[in-house]
C-alpha cells in the first residue's frame, strides 16, 4: 500500500512539475534582447558556425582605421586587442558556458530551442533542490516545501523565462552539491561533482565561489579529489581552449578584456547591502534569511551541513556585496547559485523547532503557515513585478529590429545601443554606438557617411534619444516607432545646432504609438536656447486643451525678461514663428523664453479615475531654433 501511495506521489508530482515547465516555456522570452541575451545567443550562433572571432565590416565599408573598432561593435562584445591596440575583429565578452547552452538547444530543435534552456533547466533545478534536501535529511514534505518557495520566487521565474545564464549557473551548483552529498558514500560520485563545477565555472567564472561550499560536500580525501579533478578536466580544457582563441591567452577571461574587475570595490558596500537584504525580504520574506542565519546555530544539524549552508549562500552574498552594479531588485539574480542554502537552512531550522511542538495537527498548522507566508511574498512580487510577461515584452526587441530593417535603404549606419545587439543578431544593418563617440570621432564618421553615401539612421528606445542626439550631430525626424521603440532619420552635420534646455514648467518628454511627442506645460514654462549672435528662427508648436480649459486663454511669449508677443486662443492647434535678432539675444550664452499662459487644468479633477495632479496648461509638441541662412 505505502509502495503504491509512493508510486501515486510521484507521478502526481511529476504531473505538476511537468505543468510548471509547460507555463515557463509558453510565457518565456522567444527573442533576444539587450546586452546579455544577445550576447549569449549571438556566441552560440557563431560557435555552431565554427568561428569565435567576428568581422567589424563597417570599418571595411566606411574606409576607417581599427582605433574606430568600438564604435561599431554591439553591446556584448569588444575588440579583440593585439598589442595593446583593437583590431577590425571583435569577440564576445561572455564566457562561454551559457553560448554552449544555447547552441545545443539550437541543434536539437532548431533556433527555438534557445528559448527552452533556462525553462528547463528551472525545473531540473527544482527536482535537484527536492533532491538535495532529502540527502539533508529533510522529509519529503519539507523538501517539496524547499522547491515550492523556489518555483514561486520572482528572480528565479524572471530568469528562467528568458536566455540568461543565472538559472543555468543555479542548476550546476545544486548537480554539484548533490553530486558531493552522495560522493560522501561512494567516491565516484565526485567525478559528477567535478564536472558540475566545472560547467559552472564555464557558465560563469565567479561560480568559483561555489569552492567553499564543496569543501563540505566532499570527503577532503585522496580519492575523492582525484575524481573530482578528473571530472572537471574536460571543462577546465573548453576554458583554456576558448580563452586562447577569443583573447590570445587561456588565462584571459572576456570579463577581464573589459576589466569589469574595476567594478569590483567595498565603497558603497552598505548601501549594496541594504538593498539586497530589502529585496531578499522582500521577495522571499525575511523569514528565510532569518531560518538561514539561525542554522549555523542548530547543533540537530550535522556541522558539516551547517558549514555547507552558511558558507554556500554567504560566499555569494559576500562577493557581489562588492560588486558595484546591483540597483534593480532583479540583480537578486547574481545570488541565485546560492538560494539553494538560504531555503534549506531555513527549512532545517522550521523542522527542528516545529518538532518542538506537541501536537501534530498544530505542527502542520503552523508549517503550513509560516509556508503560505514565505509564498505570499514571493506571489505578490510575482505579480507586482510581472514576471510571466517577459516575453511579450522582450518581443519588442526582434519585431523593432524586422520592423526597422524592412524599411531602411540598402546603404544605412543606423545609430543603436540597447538595440545594438538585437539589430546584429536580426539583421545585417551596420551599426554605430552613439554611447561611444566623441566629438572627433563622430567628425571622421561624419565625413566618412557623406564621402560613401551611406543614409544614418536611428533605432533607440525613448530613454536613449535625448543624449544620442547630443552626441550625434544632425536633423533628427522620427519616422515611426514600436511601443517604447523609435526610428529616427539623420541628417548629419558638421556642428551641433543652438541647444535647447527645457527647465521648469515642463514635465518629461511623452510619446504616443505613433511615434508624437509632447512635453506638457503648467501655466508657465522656462526654456533655455543658446545664442549664436546671428538672427535666429523661433517657432512653437503645440495644441492647447482648450475642452478642459474654465475659460478663454491667453499666451504671453517673453524673451530674456521682455514681452515677444501676447496671443488670445481661439484654436487648440497653435503654430506660431518670430525672427530673433543678435541684440534681442543678448550678450549671454543663452536666452531665457518663458511661455505663460492664463489658463490651466488638473486631470484628476475632470476625471475621477485619473491620479494626474499636475497642472496643465499647454503641450508642446515642437520647438524651433535656428539660424537665418
Amino acid at each position: 500500500m505505502n509502495e503504491t501511495r509512493g508510486h501515486l506521489l510521484a507521478v502526481g508530482l511529476a504531473a505538476v512539475l511537468a505543468a510548471y515547465t509547460a507555463v515557463l516555456i509558453n510565457r518565456a522570452s522567444y527573442a533576444v534582447g539587450g546586452s546579455d541575451s544577445s550576447g549569449y545567443a549571438s556566441l552560440a550562433r557563431s560557435l555552431l558556425q565554427g568561428r569565435v572571432a567576428l568581422p567589424i565590416s563597417e570599418l571595411d565599408q566606411l574606409e576607417l582605421p581599427s582605433p574606430f573598432a568600438p564604435l561599431f561593435v554591439p553591446q556584448g562584445y569588444t575588440p579583440y586587442v593585439e598589442d595593446g591596440r583593437p583590431t577590425a575583429i571583435r569577440v564576445s565578452y561572455y564566457p562561454v558556458g551559457f553560448p554552449l547552452h544555447l547552441a545545443v538547444g539550437a541543434a536539437i530543435l532548431g533556433w527555438r530551442g534557445p528559448f527552452w534552456v533556462s525553462p528547463v533547466a528551472g525545473a531540473v533545478s527544482l527536482l535537484l533542490l527536492f533532491l538535495v534536501a532529502r540527502r539533508l535529511g529533510l522529509s519529503v514534505a519539507f523538501a517539496l516545501g524547499s522547491a515550492a518557495i523556489l518555483a514561486v520566487n520572482p528572480t528565479f521565474i524572471f530568469m528562467a523565462s528568458q536566455p540568461m545564464s543565472d538559472v543555468a549557473a543555479l542548476l550546476w551548483a545544486l548537480v554539484m552539491v548533490w553530486a558531493g552529498l552522495r560522493s560522501r558514500e561512494h567516491n565516484r560520485w565526485a567525478l559528477l561533482a567535478g564536472a558540475a563545477f566545472g560547467m559552472a565555472l564555464l557558465v560563469r567564472p565567479t561560480n568559483i565561489l561555489l569552492l567553499a561550499p564543496l569543501i563540505f560536500s566532499l570527503r577532503l580525501k585522496l580519492k575523492p579529489l582525484f575524481f573530482f579533478a578528473l571530472g572537471g578536466l574536460p571543462m577546465a580544457a573548453v576554458f583554456l581552449f576558448y580563452n586562447y582563441a577569443a583573447f590570445g591567452h587561456p588565462l584571459q577571461t572576456g570579463y577581464g578584456a573589459i576589466s569589469l574587475q574595476h567594478f569590483i570595490t567595498t565603497t558603497g558596500l552598505g548601501l549594496r547591502a541594504g538593498h539586497y537584504l530589502y529585496w531578499l525580504m522582500m521577495t522571499m520574506s525575511p523569514l528565510l534569511l532569518l531560518g538561514w542565519i539561525a542554522v549555523a546555530a542548530n547543533r540537530l544539524v550535522e556541522w558539516r551541513n551547517r558549514a555547507l549552508l552558511i558558507v554556500w549562500f554567504g560566499a555569494f552574498l559576500a562577493f557581489y556585496l562588492c560588486y558595484n552594479i546591483y540597483d534593480a531588485w532583479w540583480y537578486t539574480r547574481f545570488l541565485l547559485p546560492g538560494y539553494p542554502a538560504l531555503i534549506l537552512g531555513a527549512m532545517l531550522v522550521a523542522r527542528d523547532l516545529l518538532g518542538r511542538l506537541p501536537d501534530r495537527r498544530l505542527r502542520l498548522a503552523v508549517g503550513l503557515g509560516l509556508l503560505s507566508a514565505a509564498l505570499g511574498f514571493s506571489v505578490y512580487h510575482d505579480s507586482r513585478f510581472g514576471v510571466l510577461d517577459i516575453g511579450r515584452d522582450q518581443a519588442i526587441h526582434a519585431d523593432s529590429c524586422r520592423w526597422a530593417d524592412a524599411r531602411l535603404p540598402a546603404r544605412s549606419l543606423v545609430v543603436a545601443n540597447e538595440m545594438s545587439g538585437a539589430l546584429k543578431f536580426y539583421t545585417n544593418r551596420s551599426i554605430l554606438r552613439w554611447d561611444m563617440l566623441q566629438p572627433r570621432l563622430w567628425s571622421a564618421v561624419r565625413t566618412r557617411v557623406v564621402e560613401k553615401e551611406y543614409r544614418v539612421y536611428a533605432l533607440l528606445m525613448d530613454h536613449e534619444v535625448e543624449s544620442a542626439q547630443q552626441l550625434v550631430v544632425g536633423e533628427w525626424t522620427e519616422q515611426g516607432r514600436m511601443r517604447n521603440v523609435g526610428l529616427w532619420r539623420i541628417d548629419p552635420m558638421e556642428k551641433a545646432p543652438p541647444g535647447i534646455s527645457y527647465g521648469s514648467g515642463f514635465s518629461d518628454i511623452e510619446r504616443d504609438g505613433d511615434g508624437v511627442s509632447w512635453r506638457w506645460m503648467s501655466d508657465e514654462g522656462v526654456i533655455q536656447l543658446q545664442n549664436t549672435g546671428r538672427p535666429m528662427r523661433l517657432g512653437i508648436e503645440g495644441v492647447v486643451p482648450l475642452e478642459s480649459l474654465s475659460g478663454p486663454a491667453a499666451f504671453k511669449i517673453v524673451l530674456n525678461g521682455k514681452v515677444l508677443d501676447e496671443i488670445p486662443i481661439s484654436q487648440q492647434a497653435f503654430l506660431k514663428e518670430w525672427v530673433v535678432t543678435p541684440l534681442q539675444q543678448g550678450n549671454k550664452a543663452a536666452s531665457e523664453l518663458r511661455i505663460i499662459t492664463n489658463r490651466v487644468f488638473v486631470p484628476g479633477d475632470l476625471d475621477p479615475r485619473s491620479s494626474d495632479r499636475r497642472r496643465l496648461g499647454f503641450s508642446l509638441t515642437g520647438l524651433v531654433w535656428k539660424e537665418i541662412p
